[in-house]
């Protein structure tokens, strides 16, 4: 019906990014100080993934975690 059942303005609206991103698992062999090991995969669940260009306040970080995102 094209109408919306919810919304969560808890964040700034997602812009381009250029780059190369893996979530959950990437070989880190050719690291420095890469962990020894390094090629297995995050043995989980992951709902949600972010990027951003700076690094997060701990205001943002408690927000994000407050909103469940």
């Amino acid at each position: 019906d094209g109408k919306a059942v919810a919304s969560t303005p808890a964040g700034p609206t997602p812009g381009n990014i250029n780059g190369f991103f893996r979530i959950g698992c990437m070989q880190l062999t050719n690291f420095p100080e890469a962990p020894a090991r390094a090629n297995e995969c995050f043995a989980g669940n992951m709902q949600y993934a972010a990027a951003y260009n700076r690094p997060l306040t701990a205001t943002e970080v408690l927000q994000h975690y407050q909103a469940g995102i």
